[in-house]
């Protein structure tokens, strides 16, 4: 994303991926390379490249529009998980993709609209349960004990869990979240300016 912007919805995503990172190797780091564009190819690959030769990344994937780091990662024989990519020609490194069916989510918005039931304060949540978004491309490397786990995660997602669940703590310590207690929508929609311990911003 660009420097000057802190955006929750941004921010979201790469606290998720570290929750989720950490709910299977506890000692795992993110490591957040910023480009200062969301489509800059010559940037994303050289902060691609700094990762893997500088930091020993073995996993990258990304937020911007286009998939150069996961190129790279196929240059480089490194893991990649693909954000809302869905090539077919990359190796078996491409673990799988974060995919969003927007159509899903944008037909109900417009159906509400129709009904005159969209506001400036309507928020919607449509994931897993939607069908909105989803986990797909997976590569052979993702074995079957692999995919009974995913499926298994996704069935706890649908029946009420959250991620950003229990204590947390952004990076200078200070307890976001507390045992027993989930994040508001508020806190998610528009608090979010900050990063859980475990990520190291490198710009």
């Amino acid at each position: 994303p660009p420097k000057d912007t802190n955006s929750p919805q941004v921010n979201r995503g790469v606290n998720a991926y570290l929750l989720g990172a950490r709910s299977v190797n506890p000692d795992v780091t993110v490591k957040l390379k910023i480009t200062g564009s969301w489509l800059n190819a010559d940037a994303e690959r050289k902060a691609a490249e700094e990762l893997i030769d500088e930091e020993g990344a073995d996993v990258l994937t990304y937020h911007s529009s286009e998939a150069t780091v996961i190129d790279v990662a196929e240059e480089k024989e490194v893991y990649s998980i693909g954000y809302n990519c869905v090539k077919k020609n990359y190796s078996t490194n491409f673990l799988a993709a974060v995919v969003f069916h927007w159509s899903i989510l944008y037909n109900g918005i417009l159906q509400d609209y129709l009904r005159g039931s969209v506001s400036g304060q309507s928020a919607y949540w449509w994931g897993i349960s939607y069908g909105v978004v989803g986990i797909e491309n997976f590569s052979p490397l993702v074995n079957e004990e692999i995919r009974m786990q995913i499926r298994n995660v996704k069935a706890e997602f649908l029946e009420g869990f959250d991620v950003f669940l229990g204590e947390l703590r952004r990076t200078d310590g200070e307890v976001v979240c507390h045992e027993n207690e989930r994040m508001s929508d508020h806190a998610l929609l528009f608090d979010m300016l900050w990063y859980l311990e475990g990520v190291e911003v490198d710009e």
